[in-house]
């Protein structure tokens, strides 16, 4: 996970059902480990806070 991240799934799910918070919450706690974001985390939640859904890529398939 150190490279590829986690998978996103439950985080795109909880987005559609209206829990961004947690998803935030998830974002910083991946931003412990995940090294290799390329600035990932922090765009998704910039579009979350636009009321989008992030693309979330193949991070929603491993």
């Amino acid at each position: 996970m150190n490279s590829f991240g986690p998978n996103m799934l439950l985080a795109k799910e909880l987005i559609e059902a209206g829990y961004k918070e947690p998803v935030r919450q998830f974002f910083d706690e991946c931003s412990l480990f995940w090294r290799l974001d390329r600035g990932r985390l922090k765009s998704w939640a910039a579009v979350m806070d636009s009321n989008q859904m992030p693309n979330f890529g193949a991070n929603l398939i491993y």
